[in-house]
Formats: C-alpha cells, structure tokens, sequence
C-alpha cells in the first residue's frame, strides 16, 4: 500500500481544508474571498475528484474493489 510522507500528508491536509472552504462559501457560511464563479467550479471539481476516489484503485478501496475476503474488507 502506498505510505505517504509528510510533504504529502500536508499538501493532502491543506486541500481538503481548501474544499472545506469551497463548501462553506458556497453555503454563505463564509464570506467568499474569491469569485463566485470559481467557488462554483471549485466546488464541481471537488465532486469530481472525491467521486473517482470513491472508484478507488479497482484492487483494495472503492465501489469495485477486487480483493473482499479480508477482515477489513467485509
């Protein structure tokens, strides 16, 4: 399995925190600091990418995982 480092864990940490942002500017939670229209895009491709991650890798995570006969994975 793949072991990020802690560059990766942050740039990780530091896009969702973006997206939370893009969620919550969206809602009027927050005020916007950036154009509505990017807010908007921001938000579709966040969607976009948290839906591929939901396919996953086809082997371990995701809709059509192959391997299920682990502990884990049942």
């Amino acid at each position: 399995m793949f072991r990020p480092g802690k560059a990766g864990t942050l740039a990780v940490a530091g896009l969702l925190l973006f997206a939370d942002y893009l969620l919550l500017a969206k809602s009027g939670y927050l005020a916007p600091l950036i154009a509505p229209a990017l807010i908007q895009w921001g938000c579709i491709a966040c969607a976009a990418v948290f839906l591929l991650r939901a396919m996953g890798d086809f082997r371990y995570v995701g809709f059509f995982k192959k391997v299920t006969h682990t502990a884990f994975a049942r």
